[in-house]
């Protein structure tokens, strides 16, 4: 075999397994952080099946409108508010990226 596809083997083969190794440390060290992205992944779900079943979450948001106005107005103009900051932090951020 040409001895230069030999060392192009062996470095290959070097560089797989220092790859795997690199992965096994990458998932001990991210073993701290897996409650926080299985949090993560339940909400993405609970999105997910929201974005599937607009008319049933459209219908329950009717049923409290009807039954229990007013908690139902002081969530909407709490949305309203942490939207409106949020929006205002985006734009400051727009206006200041460095900070």
């Amino acid at each position: 075999m040409n001895p230069k596809l030999l060392q192009l083997a062996l470095d290959k083969q070097r560089l797989q397994l220092q790859c795997a190794a690199q992965r096994d440390a990458i998932a001990v060290a991210a073993t701290g952080v897996a409650p926080l992205l299985a949090a993560v992944d339940a909400v993405r779900k609970g999105i997910h099946w929201l974005a599937d079943n607009p008319v049933l979450v459209a219908g329950v948001t009717a049923g409290f409108v009807i039954a229990r106005p007013r908690p139902l107005a002081r969530w909407v103009r709490r949305g309203v508010v942490a939207w409106q900051a949020w929006q205002r932090v985006r734009q400051w951020r727009v206006e200041n990226p460095k900070n």
